[in-house]
Order: C-alpha cells, then sequence, then structure tokens
C-alpha cells in the first residue's frame, strides 16, 4: 500500500464524517421552528453552529493537507461525490423520528471520531479529540428529548427506528483495515461499530423495546464513500444544503475574489455640467 493510496484513504474516510456533520447541521437548522421550547432552539442553533463549525474546519485541514484548490471539497463537488451517511437522505416525518436520527448520527460520528483519537497524524488526532468533546453535549440533549416524549413522539420514534437503524448500521461497513494497518485510525472498523452499538443499547432501554442484532449489508455497496454505489444526495436536500440561486452562489465566492469586486454602497454624486451657471440668477 502506497502513501498515495493511505493518503487518498485517510481523505475518503475524514469525508465521511466531515459531510455527515454538513448535513447533519443543516438538519438541526430546519428543524428549529419544531423545538418544543425556546431552550430547544437555542440548543439546536448551538448544535448546528458546532456541527458546520467543524465542517468547516476539517475541509480546511483536508484542503491544505491534500493540496486541493481551496472551497473545493465545499462547492466543487457534485450531490453524487458527497460522503455524508445515507440515514440523513430521508426529511424526518415526525418529532420521534428527529430524534432517533440524530441520537443514531451523533452516535455514530462520536464512534468514527474516537476511532482516530491517538493517531499517528497529530493533527487529526487532535482535532478528532476536540470534535468529540463538542458532541459530548449534543448527546447530553438528544437524551433530554428522549426522556421527555410524550406516548404518541414514543410511538414515532419506535416506528422510525428499524429503517434508520438499518441504514445506521449499514455505514459502518468499511472496507479494508488499511488506515489501521498503518497506525492512521487505531481502531478497526469492527472496534468503532461495537462503540456504536453501545449506544443503540441506550436507545434500546430509552424506548423499551428489542432491536434485531444485525443490519443486511447493502446491496453494490461504495465502502470509499460509505453509500450504495451510485447514490447520490436527493436533489431537495441538496438544494438546502448548497443553495444553487444567485445570491447564494455570490455569497460563497472565495474571499480571494470576492475582494476584488468594486462595489458602489452609495449613489453616484451628479457630474455638474460647468456650462450651467452654479446659481441661478
Amino acid at each position: 500500500m502506497t502513501d498515495s493510496n493511505l493518503k487518498q484513504k485517510l481523505l475518503a474516510e475524514l469525508l465521511c464524517i466531515s459531510d455527515t456533520k454538513w448535513v447533519l447541521g443543516h438538519w438541526y437548522i430546519k428543524v428549529i421552528p419544531n423545538g418544543h421550547s425556546v431552550p430547544d432552539f437555542a440548543s439546536m442553533a448551538g448544535m448546528a453552529q458546532d456541527e458546520l463549525g467543524q465542517t468547516r474546519a476539517m475541509m480546511d485541514y483536508l484542503e491544505q493537507s491534500f493540496e486541493l484548490p481551496e472551497n473545493q471539497l465545499e462547492f466543487g463537488r457534485g450531490s453524487d461525490e458527497i460522503h455524508n451517511m445515507e440515514v440523513l437522505d430521508k426529511a424526518p416525518q415526525s418529532w420521534g423520528d428527529f430524534v432517533v436520527t440524530a441520537f443514531l448520527t451523533e452516535q455514530a460520528m462520536w464512534s468514527a471520531l474516537e476511532g482516530f483519537v491517538g493517531s499517528s497524524n497529530k493533527a487529526v488526532s487532535n482535532m478528532c479529540t476536540k470534535f468529540a468533546e463538542e458532541g459530548y453535549f449534543h448527546r447530553l440533549y438528544i437524551d433530554g428529548w428522549l426522556s421527555a416524549f410524550t406516548d404518541e413522539e414514543r410511538e414515532d420514534a419506535i416506528k422510525a427506528m428499524p429503517e434508520r437503524l438499518k441504514l445506521a448500521r449499514q455505514w459502518f461497513e468499511f472496507g479494508s483495515e488499511d488506515l489501521q494497518k498503518a497506525g492512521m485510525r487505531p481502531w478497526s472498523a469492527g472496534e468503532c461499530k461495537e462503540h456504536f452499538e453501545l449506544g443503540v443499547k441506550n436507545l434500546e432501554k430509552a424506548l423499551q423495546i428489542e432491536l434485531p442484532e444485525t443490519a443486511d449489508k447493502a446491496d453494490n455497496w461504495d465502502s470509499r464513500r460509505r453509500r450504495p454505489a451510485g447514490s447520490a444526495m436527493p436533489a431537495g436536500l441538496w438544494e438546502y444544503v448548497l443553495p444553487t440561486t444567485e445570491a447564494a452562489q455570490m455569497a460563497r465566492r472565495p474571499l480571494a475574489e470576492s475582494v476584488k469586486d468594486n462595489i458602489d454602497l452609495f449613489a453616484k454624486p451628479q457630474k455638474v455640467d460647468k456650462t450651467e451657471p452654479f446659481f441661478e440668477q
């Protein structure tokens, strides 16, 4: 395994984390109006800020480390090149569905980040350690939502759980273990999945249900993106994450380009015709 191949595997693995956080952050923004209280609104805004800030930090690191063009990862890829968890492709159908999906995604992110703590790549290890610490408070708040479920919300959560859990479990089909062998990811795929399943046990207790132990492997699996091969983020979600309106495209132009803009912030003064008298006679 050459250094080049290992770097590409590391890039793909970290994009699986950053792209999932990217989409999860937009989920939190979209769901803010559905919160049950003012603290919910404030918490989801903060959680969204954390997720999107971590996304930007990881993408900036990857662009610098892999000598990619500025903003390439955020604005230079198509919807079929994003590595987000498939579990976030479908919008939540209820508050219970949202809470279950957020729980599973946050638990998956924690497990993936913990898998890189102690990596031979110190920058990656430190970054993932910090992100995992920040995610702890997200999980605490989601636990609070679970404990405050009404009977109807609990039923909605139980109804959504099997399909959401199946997709979340499939995300841990890593492919090769070359990164672990090279010391770049200390945990194996199996260890990351075991860590994830501990959280699932807590969710079982909270919902008072029993869940199947394993999930069927997906057909035509793309282990690089950890999604079905050839799949893409749904068009509606993609438009929300990366709007295509003219105003949105102007707002996301690279700083190196936008600083060259010549924008008139004030009305231009009218030109005075010097052939006319300055004062009327």
